[in-house]
């Protein structure tokens, strides 16, 4: 069932759920399509609370930037699993053959594994948290299981559901895609699907109970292969990402593939577009990140042939579902996306095209960037379009090729409806190091085709591939406008998560590193292209999180009142617990909550996620248990049917976690998959 959201809805949304349902660079060719298709944690535990970390102070300020310099290291001299030698230079031979297992498990070692010479963290101890029964229902032509609330009502109420995208090495890495559609959140019928499981809506059967008690294990359903990585015939994922800074849309990932396929992933019956491309052949991904709202993936990449580090810069565009990008407006644009393709400009994540611009240099010194993420500090609840009297509408309504609308853009009301700027953060996990990279010349050249002169705007309307066809190309925009490297930082650990604040007065970058501590760094204004110092880029706090932190999430559920930019969840590989961290009023530091999630079932955990929230409010993280090859689901808050008034979850209360509803933490279930799950990411379907 479509679920219309209006710019009124979104306000109510946004108030109710904090998150809602360099270097030179270089053109790359690639080949590509675009079809419509409260207490402080110590560190001498890990039993409860407490953080286990290495016996040393929290982490102090990393050196200054580093050397532009830094020569290769001789073939066969790297150490401990690692592509660098004891003085952090990269082994060109190492490095090659990490590059070619880098999706396969000892690429996954590679990039989340601890240091084997660690101390071993006791995992014993956890308690098995409470599961509820599942039930079917009966009243949904297409089965799937619920578990919270009831009796279940011949009713549907306020409908929403969760789609995920769950990232796992294949069994059979040949012969799977190594991606899954899952549902992993829904609202029906007076009751509430917390398992994670396969979506109802494309089986258009029940399965039985005793498949779903065993988590649907040897099960073979519809979305077991991403549908579009199942169409390009792709294998073998690396990483994946959607944007965080619009809340309630951003409903399409990114998803490299070790061949250098850069493919969407499917997002929805709703939110169904489909681009792919593929980078040249010596790239190889890494990681991908989204600015806020979708306007550009970033890509981490490794050059086997130069053995250096770069950022590949992709330009995206959103379209409405059904749409194709040369038929952007041939169906009712019931959403409110641009009846227009319009690369590098907010979108609803419905993404229908994308481009490789070309390749930002990392330094030498960071040839073997691992992990991404960015910020351009845009908020979504200032930043959108509004009419003559002020009322928000949606960009369908503002179409930039009348004139006189555009010039809202230019000088308007509209003028603070596309980011002034931003900042990429890339660490290299062997060369403990990260890199911040001014995302403001590329913002500004985009702001100065669409809303600058007619003339450049005329040319944003021939859209292509081609090098000197829009959106153009490295090699056709001036230097000034690329990407600039404006910071090398010297961690002196490795680093092994990166995340970055959305938007707010404080911009951070949050880097986890292996001995158990998260890094607080100010951005020193580059996050919203004020930026002007980059002394001002300075590590300002940390907070003990457990050993070997591989996943930072976002909080997008918090009925408590936090949100995506004052609150973080923390996974400790490790320890195989979840802590969160709230951060303080200036952003300096942060507080880790006394309760923290462990659960016996958790065998090896890689990484989390946060669920967004619609009309129904709820607190629930999906995790990718590598160990156990599963996505399970833990919720750690109350469901209230806010949009279901008379319910079975009522307000203020909600249905509570536990048999006797005194809880901190309830399992939702699973689904094992025919692999080993690392990541997860997903969204609320429009």
């Amino acid at each position: 069932m479509k679920v219309i959201k209006s710019s009124v809805f979104l306000a109510t949304l946004l108030a109710l759920t904090a998150c809602g349902g360099g270097g030179g660079g270089s053109s790359g060719s690639a080949q590509a399509s675009g079809t419509g298709s409260d207490g402080a944690a110590s560190i001498n535990s890990s039993t409860d609370g407490a953080a286990s970390t290495s016996p040393t102070a929290p982490a102090s300020t990393p050196s200054g930037t580093t050397s532009p310099s830094a020569p290769l290291a001789s073939s066969g001299s790297a150490t401990g699993g690692q592509v660098t030698n004891g003085s952090n230079s990269v082994d060109p031979a190492a490095y090659v053959a990490m590059a070619a297992k880098i999706s396969a498990p000892e690429g996954l070692d590679y990039r989340y594994g601890d240091d084997p010479a660690a101390p071993a963290v006791q995992k014993g101890g956890a308690p098995q948290l409470y599961q509820r029964a599942d039930n079917l229902r009966k009243y949904a032509s297409d089965g799937g299981y619920w578990q919270v609330g009831g009796p279940e009502s011949s009713y549907v109420g306020d409908y929403f559901q969760n789609f995920y995208n769950a990232l796992f090495v294949a069994d059979a890495p040949d012969a799977r895609v190594g991606v899954s559609n899952l549902l992993t959140a829904a609202t029906t019928f007076n009751e509430f699907m917390q398992r994670p499981q396969p979506i109802p809506s494309l089986q258009g059967r029940a399965f039985s109970a005793d498949q779903v008690a065993s988590d649907y294990a040897n099960v073979d359903f519809n979305g077991l292969d991403d549908i579009h990585g199942k169409n390009l015939g792709a294998r073998r994922p690396v990483a994946a990402a959607r944007c965080f800074g619009n809340p309630g849309w951003c409903m399409e990932p990114v998803v490299a593939y070790q061949d250098g396929l850069l493919s969407t992933g499917w997002g929805s019956n709703t939110a169904s577009a489909a681009a792919s491309l593929r980078l040249p052949a010596n790239k190889v991904p890494t990681a991908v990140t989204q600015t806020n709202s979708g306007e550009f993936a970033l890509v981490s990449v490794w050059d086997t042939t130069t053995q250096r580090g770069q950022i590949a810069v992709i330009a995206l565009a959103g379209i409405c579902e059904g749409c194709t990008a040369s038929r952007p407006d041939q169906f009712t644009n019931y959403w409110g996306e641009w009846g227009a393709v319009h690369p590098g400009l907010p979108n609803l994540g419905n993404i229908g095209f994308m481009k490789l611009l070309g390749f930002v240099d990392l330094p030498e010194t960071m040839r073997a960037p691992t992990e991404i993420s960015a910020t351009t500090g845009w908020n979504p609840s200032t930043g959108r379009p509004q009419d003559a009297s002020g009322n928000y509408i949606t960009h369908y309504q503002t179409p930039l090729a009348d004139e006189t609308v555009r010039q809202t853009y230019v000088s308007g009301r509209n003028v603070g409806g596309y980011a002034n700027g931003g900042v990429a953060v890339v660490v290299s996990k062997s060369e403990q190091r990260a890199a911040f990279i001014d995302l403001k010349p590329l913002f500004s050249y985009y702001r100065s085709m669409y809303f600058g002169a007619k003339s450049n705007y005329d040319k944003t309307t021939t859209l292509g591939q081609a090098d000197n066809q829009w959106p153009f190309a490295f090699s056709q925009m001036p230097d000034s406008a690329r990407p600039q490297v404006v910071k090398v930082m010297d961690l002196g650990a490795r680093p092994t998560a990166v995340k970055t604040t959305m938007w707010g007065n404080n911009l951070r970058a949050f880097i986890a590193t292996q001995e158990g501590y998260l890094r607080l760094f100010d951005l020193g204004g580059y996050g919203n292209g004020s930026g002007a110092n980059t002394a001002a880029i300075n590590q300002v706090g940390s907070v003990p999180v457990g050993r070997n932190p591989t996943s930072i999430a976002y909080v997008r559920g918090d009925g408590a009142g936090g949100s995506i930019n004052e609150n973080l969840m923390v996974l400790s590989r490790a320890e195989g617990a979840v802590r969160w961290v709230d951060l303080s009023a200036d952003h300096n530091s942060g507080t880790v909550r006394a309760d923290v999630l462990r659960d016996s079932r958790i065998v090896d955990p890689i990484a989390i996620e946060d669920n967004e929230n619609h009309g129904t409010a709820f607190q629930m993280l999906t995790m990718a248990d590598y160990g156990g090859k599963a996505v399970r689901n833990y919720r750690w808050g109350p469901v209230v049917f806010h949009t279901n008034p008379g319910g079975a979850c009522p307000a203020p209360t909600g249905c509570l976690m536990g048999a006797d509803n005194q809880a901190k933490f309830e399992y939702g279930g699973a689904t094992v998959l025919p692999g080993k799950p690392f990541m997860v990411t997903g969204a609320n379907v429009p």
